[in-house]
C-alpha cells in the first residue's frame, strides 16, 4: 500500500469551520463547536448583503470628467485626500493641482463629511475662480456631501471607482 506524502497539505481553515458545522450531529457535534473559537451553534454570515457602496448622493463617475483632465493640460483640476491622525481624533484634508503639483492643505476639526465639506470649501475658495474647476476624490465616508462643496466652491466634483483611487 503506497502512503501519500502529507507534509505540503494545507487546509484551509474555512474547510474545517465547514466541515464542523456541516457533518457532526448529536455529541459530537456539541463538542467540536464547544472546541471553536467563538463557540456558536450557528454561523454568522460573513458579509452583509447590502452592498453599501455608491451611496453618496449625487455621485458622478471619475469617468464623466472632461478629456483635459488626463492630458492635464490647464490648471484647475484637483485631486483630494483625506489624512486621518491617530484614533481618528484629527483630519488634515489634502488637494493636489494636476497640472503644476501645488499642494494645499485643508483644516479640519474632524473626519466627519460636515468638517470635510467645510474645510475642502474653505480652501478650494482661498483659490481664484480660474483655478478651480474639478475635484476627484475617493469614495470615502468622509465625501457624502458633494453637493454642499459644488454649492459652496462652483467645483464639479467626480468620484474615483471603489478600490482604486489612483
Amino acid at each position: 500500500m503506497n502512503i501519500p506524502d502529507l507534509r505540503g497539505v494545507y487546509v484551509c481553515r474555512e474547510t474545517v469551520y465547514s466541515a464542523i458545522y456541516a457533518l457532526p450531529v448529536g455529541e459530537l457535534r456539541k463538542e467540536l463547536i464547544h472546541c471553536l473559537r467563538q463557540g456558536r451553534m450557528t454561523r454568522k454570515p460573513r458579509r452583509s448583503q447590502v452592498d453599501r457602496r455608491n451611496q453618496i448622493p449625487g455621485m458622478v463617475s471619475i469617468h464623466l470628467r472632461p478629456p483635459e483632465v488626463e492630458k492635464r493640460e490647464f490648471p484647475g483640476h484637483w485631486e483630494g485626500v483625506l489624512i486621518k491622525g491617530k484614533n481618528n481624533a484629527s483630519a488634515v484634508g489634502t488637494l493636489v493641482e494636476l497640472k503644476s503639483g501645488c499642494l494645499i492643505l485643508a483644516k479640519m476639526n474632524d473626519a466627519t463629511a460636515t468638517s470635510a465639506a467645510e474645510g475642502f470649501s474653505a480652501a478650494l475658495n482661498r483659490m481664484p475662480l480660474a483655478a478651480r474647476k474639478s475635484m476627484a476624490y475617493g469614495q470615502g465616508r468622509e465625501m457624502t456631501q458633494p453637493a454642499k462643496i459644488t454649492q459652496n466652491t462652483g467645483v464639479a466634483i467626480y468620484f474615483c471607482d471603489p478600490h482604486s483611487p489612483w
